[in-house]
This record gives structure tokens, C-alpha cells and sequence, in this order.
């Protein structure tokens, strides 16, 4: 078991429908958890572009690689890592939905994608990955588990093998209180630090309840930190009192 909290903060912003607000509210989140004292911040599933039918049209790879060049540059200037999702392109004409992990040296760690994409429209936009990678951070073997992907029980064990000390859960999902127990149950098989980060609210169903509430999960399977639902901001998961680990943000979106 990992005896101390690794200093991860997880922020949870609001979707909109630009590629370049997206990009500044990462920016803003870097730098406020830079000066807050983390160590690595958490973003949610496809942080650049938002979940959306619009997606499609967002696909513009030489922007989504310039963006995330600027993170891999922001990490390296505040000596922070970040976890973030992003559209990434391989051998494939689609891009993978994939989770990147940046070092506080910015180089690029690792990037995995996901791999049972959702129907119907899923498959339409984006190519399935084929494995999932184990990587480190913050001197921690780590892996990602891409939203629903936290249901696949047996398939998902053995991806994940037995050595795995952190387990970073992107997503975008309405989630009601009692269903964190898949996850608080992965946490103690595993005896991992679960890191949910998720969208606060969407964009195109915002009357939807139970968005936002990211989570932290500590290897004993107890939730440590949850984060208000359909609110942004960042979440510290190093903070016990959760008064003080809630850090209400704006990010200040420019595009509605």
C-alpha cells in the first residue's frame, strides 16, 4: 500500500465548444495547481475537445498537436505533470481517444487509448486502442481506465495487472451517488489511488444531474475527496478537510 497521498489535483471545467477555451482553462488549472503545491493535475476524458456531437468537426490534428505541444511546455516551465485527454493519431485515419500523461520535464510518458468504445457514436469518430499501458508517475506504476471502461470487470483485471499503485479514471458521466462502488471495490483489490476526473456539467444536456462529483479513492477502497456536482474547479486530493480541497474556479470560458 502507498503510505502517502500523492499530490494530485484534479480539475473539473466546464465543456464548450472550442478547442482554444478548452486549452486556456487547462492552462489556468496548471498554473493554479502549480501554486496550490501539486505535483500533477487530472483532466477529464478528451479535455481538448469536449464530448459532443461536434466533435467531428474538431479534428483538426496540426491544432490539436500545436495544444498539446503548449501543455508539454507549460508542464516543463512549472515543473508539474499533467494527465489529460486528447484526440491522438497513429497508423490509423481515425484518432484513438486517448489519456496522455505529461512528465514535469514535459516529455510525453505515455498515452493510452481507449479501447471498448461506446455505440454508436464512438466507433464512427475514433479508432480503438488495442492494450493497455502501465506506466509511472510520480514514481508510481500507474494505468488509465477511460470512463465506462471502469465496468468491464474481469477484461479490465487482467489489463490491469497486480503491481498497479495509481489508476487515473477520465471520463464524462453522470454518476449518482451510489456508484462509486465499482471503483472503491477496484481500489482495494488493487490497493490503488483511483483519481475520477470528470466534466462538470454537458454541454449539450446541462440539465443533467449527478455530472461533475470527481473523486478520489484511496487504497483502502475509502473515498477520501468528492468534488461538488455540476460545479468547476480543482479538487486537491492531498488536502483531508474537504473545505479546503474544493478550490471553486471559473476558468473563465471566452466561447459558450
Amino acid at each position: 500500500m502507498v503510505a502517502t497521498t500523492p499530490k494530485v489535483a484534479i480539475c473539473q471545467p466546464e465543456m464548450v465548444w472550442s478547442l482554444v477555451d478548452h486549452l486556456t482553462t487547462a492552462n489556468v488549472a496548471l498554473r493554479s495547481a502549480a501554486a496550490l503545491g501539486a505535483d500533477l493535475v487530472a483532466f477529464p476524458e478528451l479535455m481538448l475537445t469536449g464530448i459532443h456531437t461536434k466533435v467531428p468537426e474538431m479534428l483538426d490534428r496540426d491544432a490539436i498537436d500545436a495544444a498539446l505541444e503548449a501543455i508539454a511546455r507549460l508542464c516543463k516551465a512549472l515543473g508539474i505533470a499533467a494527465a489529460i485527454g486528447a484526440p491522438v493519431w497513429g497508423e490509423f485515419e481515425k484518432p484513438f481517444d486517448a489519456y496522455l500523461m505529461f512528465g514535469a520535464d514535459g516529455t510525453r510518458i505515455s498515452s493510452t487509448a481507449k479501447i471498448r468504445l461506446m455505440p454508436p457514436g464512438e466507433p464512427l469518430v475514433f479508432e480503438a486502442g488495442k492494450h493497455r499501458e502501465n506506466f509511472t508517475a510520480l514514481g508510481l506504476q500507474s494505468a488509465v481506465v477511460l470512463c465506462r471502461e471502469i465496468l468491464d470487470g474481469r477484461e479490465l483485471e487482467q489489463e490491469l495487472g497486480t503491481a498497479t499503485q495509481m489508476i487515473f479514471w477520465p471520463g464524462c458521466m453522470a454518476r449518482p451517488p451510489s456508484q462509486p462502488d465499482i471503483a472503491i471495490d477496484l481500489a482495494r483489490r488493487h490497493r490503488s489511488w483511483i483519481f475520477h476526473s470528470n466534466w462538470a456539467r454537458h454541454i449539450e444536456a446541462p440539465q443533467i444531474k449527478h455530472m461533475g462529483r470527481s473523486l478520489v479513492i484511496a487504497p483502502t477502497g475509502e473515498v477520501k475527496l468528492e468534488a461538488p456536482a455540476n460545479e468547476t474547479g480543482l479538487l486537491l486530493c492531498w488536502l483531508e478537510d474537504s473545505r479546503e480541497a474544493w478550490k471553486a474556479m471559473s476558468f473563465t470560458p471566452t466561447t459558450t
